[in-house]
C-alpha cells in the first residue's frame, strides 16, 4: 500500500499562520514496495479535529491529492485544527496480476492554524521614532524598539503565544533576550503600498511568568526606504520612516488572553548599526552597543531611550505569505587566504554565493576599523570590483576594544566569493579557517530537482544554476545579487522559470510575487506570467491588461517597437545594448504571437470559453501578420539568426512543412558556420537546444551543449565559473573583465539550458499539471553514456537512469538500459527513440511502481562537423 507523507496547506512551509479560513490541503505519497505496480488513489478520506467537538470526517470520490478543497466549515482567525488523510487505492500485484483494493493508514495529524484574516484582528500601530532626520543622500540608521510587561497574576502557566509582526524596513525580534525565529531580511519585499506581508511566530517556550518580559525589535531600513535601482538609483521609494508594528497574544489554560502592541508605550533608541544598506553593506560602532537593550538587565537605562512616535494604520493589505522565508541554509569555509601584489588580504570561499560574513572572534584596539569588501572574481591579482558599478558592498566594524564574538551584518548581502580584509589580519586569531564564515542565504525552498551524467563539465554547469537561482531567489526572484540593481527583472524569471520550478519548490513564492507585479502593473507596461492554474485565477485579470498595453502600440496587428527584447544580450557590445544580430522587434512580435497564443490556452483552462476563442483568433491573426512581415515563402526568415530560427520553431509560427524543412536546415547550417558556438541571448538561449531536437538535429544539440570554447555554455567552466554568468564572456579569456557595465557573474537566465537537460538528456517533462502524467523520453547523445534526473513531485519520487553499454553476450552490441520509478497515482507515457532514423522505438504507458528495459540501441553520428562560411580566408580551419 502507499504511505501518506507530509500533509501541506496551500503552500505553506509549516502551517502556522496560514493566510486562508479555508487552506486547501495535499499529501505527497512515499515510494510503495516493489511488489506493487499500478496503484491509484480512488478516493480520499480527511478528518478534521478543532478545538472543540469530535472530528468531521469526509469521504471524497477522487483522484486527487493536490489542493483539494477544505472539507469542513471555514477557520476563524488564530484558529486551529488538526488533519489526517487515508486513501482508498487500488493496485496490481507484480507476481500474480492478482488486482487489489483497500485503504492506507491514516496519515499522522498535521496542524494547520490561521493567521490574522481581517485588518479588524489588528489592535497594534506602526510606531517609529519621533526625531530621525531623513536626507535624501544618506541612509537612515537603523532603530532599536522595546516594550517591557508582566503577564497577569492570573496567568499560571501560557498554553500558547504568538507573535504577529511586520515593518517598513527588515526587522529582527527578540523575547527575553533570544532571538525569535530565524527569518533573515524578514518582512521580505512586497509591493508595500498594497501588500505588507507579515510573519507569525510561536514564543511560547520564550515568555516566563515570573516577572518581567521584555519584547524587542530591531529595524533596518532594508528594500522599503533604502536606495534601489542602478545609475544612483533612489531612495524612500515606499516611504521615509522605518517603523514596527507587532502584536503578542498569550492564552493561558484558563482560556484568559493577554496582549502586548505596539503603540505610544513604547521606547526606541539608535542602533548600534550606523548604517546598513542592501547596495553598499552595514557599519557597526562596537562603541554605541546598548547595554541590555533585548532583556531585562542592570545595563538597561530606561533614560536613555525615547518614547516613540505612533503613524497611522497601513493602507496596504495586510497578509501572512505562503511562501517561505529567507533563511541561511548552509555555512561554508574559507578555501585559501592569500595577499595580493598590492598587499591586501583576501579570503576566498572557492564557490560564488549569496549572503554575508559570520566571524566568531574579533579582537581589536579601541578606535580601531576593520572592513571587508566582496566580490565576486580576481582581475590581474586583485579583487574585481568594477561590476559593481555603485554598490560598495563594504562591511565596517568599529572596535570597543573588547572582543567582539559572533558579529555578522543583520539587514545586508550581495552576491561574492572573494572578501579582502582591511584593517585586521585574519590569522591572528587562533583557528583563523573556523572563525570566518560564509553564510549563505535565500529563500528557504525545498530541492524538489537533481540531475547527473557521465560529462563532469555537464554537471558543474547544472550545479552552477542552481547556486545562481539560490542567490536570485531572496524574497523575489531577481536578476543579478551583486551589484546596484537586485531587481525583479520580469524577463530573466522567464526564461528560466521551467528550470526554476524543476530544481525547487518555488510555487509559493512565485505566486506571491506574481501578486506584486499585478499589484504593480500600470496602464502601459507589464508581463503576462504563466503558471499553474490555482494561481492563474488569481492573476488573470492583469494578464489582458498587460496584453492590452501591448495592442496599444501595435501598427497594422504587431508593434513597431522592439527595444526590450533583444535576442542576443550577452554577445552585444559591451556599450552598446540594442547592438545584436537578431532584430528586436522580431523577437517581441513573437512573443507577443506566442502570450496570445498562451493566453487562449489559460482562458481554456479556466474554462472561460469566450476569452479562449477570442485569444486563439486573435493569435491566428497575428501569427499570419508575422509570416508576412518575417518569414519568405520558402522558410527564409528575416536576420537569419540562430534566434529568430529558434523562436520560429518552438513557437510554431512556420505556416507549411515546407517551410519547417528549410527553417531547420538553416538553423542547423547556422549552428555549423558558428562552429556550434551560442550566438543567442536571453530571448533565444533557453529554446535553441530544445530547436535543434525538436528538427532532428539531436546530434547538433549535444555538440552545441559541448562546446567550451567562448561563448559556450560550458566556456565559463573553463574559467572556473561556479555560478551562471550574464555575458558568455563575462570574464576574457586572458582572465579579465568585459569592458561593459552590465557584468554580472551570477545571472541565472542563461542557464535556463538546464530545463533541456531535464527534458531531453534526463528524459523527463510534465504532460499534466503536477506531474500525474509525464512523458518519459531520454534522448542519449553525444559523448554521453548516462544520465539520471530526479523530481520530487507533488505526487512523489519521479526518477529515471539511463546508460548506454556494450553486451558482450552480443558480440559487443550497443544496448540502452533505462530504469524509471513512477509515483503512486501517477502514470508515465514512455517513448525512446533507439534510432537516429527512427525506425526503432520503445514505446509504452505504464502505471506507478519500478520499470526497467534494455533495448538495442543506435548511437546517432558523433561528433558532427562544422561548416565553413560561404567566404573564408584561405586555410581557415573550421572544426
Amino acid at each position: 500500500m502507499a504511505e501518506i507523507i507530509a500533509l501541506r496547506f496551500e503552500h505553506h512551509p509549516s502551517g502556522l499562520g496560514v493566510h486562508s479560513s479555508s487552506p486547501r490541503i495535499s499529501w505527497t505519497f512515499s515510494a510503495i514496495d516493489e511488489s506493487i505496480r499500478d496503484w491509484k488513489q480512488c478516493q480520499y478520506e480527511i478528518a478534521v479535529q478543532r478545538q472543540t467537538g469530535p472530528p468531521a470526517h469526509l469521504v471524497v470520490q477522487s483522484a486527487e491529492s493536490s489542493l483539494v478543497a477544505w472539507p469542513s466549515t471555514p477557520l476563524q482567525s488564530r484558529e486551529q485544527a488538526q488533519v489526517r488523510v487515508r486513501v482508498r487505492g487500488s493496485w496490481m500485484d507484480r507476481a500474480t496480476g492478482c488486482a487489489h483494493s483497500d485503504w492506507s493508514a491514516w496519515s499522522s495529524w498535521a496542524t494547520v492554524e490561521c493567521s490574522l484574516l481581517s485588518s479588524q484582528d489588528w489592535t497594534a500601530m506602526p510606531i517609529s521614532s519621533p526625531s530621525v532626520l531623513v536626507s535624501p543622500q544618506e541612509p537612515l540608521r537603523p532603530l532599536l524598539f522595546r516594550k517591557a510587561f508582566v503577564l497577569p497574576s492570573a496567568f499560571g502557566s501560557v498554553y500558547h503565544a504568538r507573535l504577529y509582526i511586520t515593518a517598513f524596513g527588515v526587522y529582527r525580534a527578540y523575547l527575553n533576550g533570544t532571538q525569535i525565529g530565524d527569518h533573515e531580511m524578514a518582512p521580505g519585499w512586497t509591493s508595500y503600498h498594497h501588500r505588507l506581508a507579515y510573519q507569525v511566530f510561536d514564543v511560547g517556550s520564550l515568555i516566563t511568568t515570573k516577572g518581567d518580559n521584555v519584547l524587542c525589535i530591531e529595524v533596518a531600513e532594508g528594500w522599503f526606504a533604502g536606495r534601489l535601482g542602478f545609475g544612483g538609483g533612489r531612495r524612500y521609494i515606499y516611504g521615509d520612516r522605518i517603523a514596527v508594528m507587532a502584536q503578542l497574544e498569550v492564552g493561558g489554560l484558563a482560556a484568559e488572553r493577554f496582549q502586548v502592541v505596539s503603540d505610544e508605550s513604547w521606547k526606541c533608541h539608535p542602533s548600534p548599526i550606523v548604517s546598513s544598506e542592501i547596495y553598499n553593506g552595514e557599519i557597526y560602532d562596537a562603541r554605541a552597543e546598548v547595554g541590555d537593550w533585548n532583556q531585562d538587565g542592570p545595563l538597561y537605562i530606561d533614560a536613555d531611550w525615547e518614547t516613540v512616535s505612533v503613524l497611522a494604520f497601513p493602507r496596504a493589505r495586510l497578509y501572512a505569505p505562503n511562501a517561505p522565508p529567507a533563511r541561511i541554509t548552509d555555512q561554508l569555509t574559507p578555501k585559501r587566504l592569500f595577499t595580493t601584489p598590492s598587499g591586501r588580504k583576501i579570503v576566498d570561499f572557492g564557490q560564488n554565493l549569496v549572503g554575508k560574513l559570520l566571524i566568531h572572534s574579533i579582537t581589536l584596539p579601541v578606535n580601531a576599523t576593520v572592513s571587508f569588501t566582496h566580490a565576486e572574481v580576481m582581475e590581474d591579482g586583485e579583487l574585481g570590483t568594477r561590476p559593481l558599478r555603485g554598490a560598495q558592498s563594504v562591511d565596517t566594524v568599529v572596535s570597543s576594544g573588547r572582543p567582539l564574538i559572533d558579529w555578522s551584518p543583520k539587514y545586508t548581502f550581495r552576491g561574492f566569493r572573494f572578501v579582502q580584509v582591511d584593517g585586521w589580519d585574519p590569522e591572528t586569531e587562533q583557528f583563523w579557517q573556523t572563525n570566518i564564515r560564509a553564510l549563505v542565504i535565500h529563500t528557504d525552498f525545498k530541492r524538489t530537482g537533481r540531475f547527473e551524467c557521465s560529462n563532469m563539465a555537464i554537471n558543474q554547469l547544472h550545479q552552477n544554476a542552481c547556486w545562481s537561482m539560490r542567490g536570485n531567489f531572496l524574497s523575489i526572484p531577481t536578476d543579478c545579487p551583486q551589484r546596484d540593481e537586485r531587481l525583479g527583472w520580469t524577463g530573466d524569471i522567464q526564461v528560466f522559470g521551467p528550470s526554476a520550478t524543476f530544481l525547487y519548490d518555488c510555487i509559493g513564492m512565485l505566486s506571491e510575487w506574481l501578486e506584486d507585479v499585478a499589484c504593480e502593473q500600470s496602464e502601459h507596461y507589464g508581463v503576462p506570467p504563466l503558471v499553474v492554474p490555482n494561481v492563474l485565477d488569481q492573476v488573470w485579470p492583469s494578464i489582458p491588461q498587460a496584453l492590452g498595453s501591448v495592442e496599444a502600440k501595435m501598427d497594422c496587428g504587431i508593434p513597431s517597437y522592439g527595444n526590450w527584447a533583444t535576442g542576443s544580450i550577452p554577445r552585444r557590445p559591451p556599450d552598446e545594448p540594442g547592438d545584436c544580430r537578431t532584430s528586436g522587434a522580431l523577437v517581441a512580435d513573437a512573443y507577443l504571437v506566442h502570450a496570445t497564443s498562451r493566453m487562449a490556452d489559460i482562458a481554456s483552462v479556466l474554462e472561460r470559453k469566450t476569452e479562449s476563442t477570442h485569444y486563439s483568433c486573435k493569435a491566428q491573426r497575428l501569427r499570419a501578420l508575422f509570416q508576412d512581415r518575417y518569414i519568405t515563402h520558402s522558410g527564409l526568415i528575416v536576420g537569419d539568426s540562430q534566434t529568430a530560427y529558434s523562436l520560429a520553431i518552438v513557437f510554431g509560427l512556420l505556416s507549411t512543412k515546407h517551410q519547417l524543412d528549410t527553417a531547420s536546415r538553416q538553423l542547423a547550417a547556422r549552428v555549423r558556420m558558428a562552429k556550434f558556438r551560442v550566438a543567442t541571448g536571453f530571448a533565444g538561449t533557453p529554446i535553441i537546444l530544445r530547436a535543434l531536437t525538436d528538427t532532428d538535429n539531436l546530434s547538433l544539440a549535444y555538440r552545441m551543449l559541448l562546446e567550451d570554447h567562448c561563448p559556450s555554455w560550458l566556456y565559463p567552466i573553463t574559467m572556473g565559473a561556479t555560478t551562471i554568468w550574464e555575458r558568455w564572456d563575462s570574464m576574457l579569456p586572458n582572465g579579465s573583465i568585459n569592458p561593459g557595465e552590465m557584468t554580472s557573474f551570477n545571472h541565472y537566465a542563461l542557464g535556463s539550458v538546464v530545463s533541456w537537460l531535464h527534458e531531453t538528456v534526463g528524459g523527463l517533462r510534465p504532460l499534466q499539471a503536477g506531474w500525474q502524467t509525464t512523458l518519459v523520453s531520454p534522448q542519449p547523445g553525444g559523448s554521453l553514456t548516462h544520465a539520471a534526473v530526479l523530481y520530487e513531485s507533488v505526487y512523489g519520487l519521479w526518477s529515471c537512469q539511463w546508460k548506454v553499454v556494450h553486451d558482450e553476450d552480443r558480440d559487443g552490441a550497443v544496448i540502452l538500459c533505462l530504469d524509471l520509478v513512477v509515483p503512486p497515482n501517477c502514470q508515465a507515457v514512455v517513448k525512446v527513440r533507439t534510432a537516429e532514423d527512427g525506425s526503432s522505438s520503445l514505446e509504452e504507458n505504464v502505471g506507478s511502481g519500478n520499470h526497467r528495459w534494455k533495448v538495442p540501441f543506435c548511437p546517432w553520428l558523433w561528433p558532427p562537423q562544422a561548416t565553413a562560411p560561404f567566404i573564408t580566408n584561405p586555410g581557415q580551419n573550421v572544426n
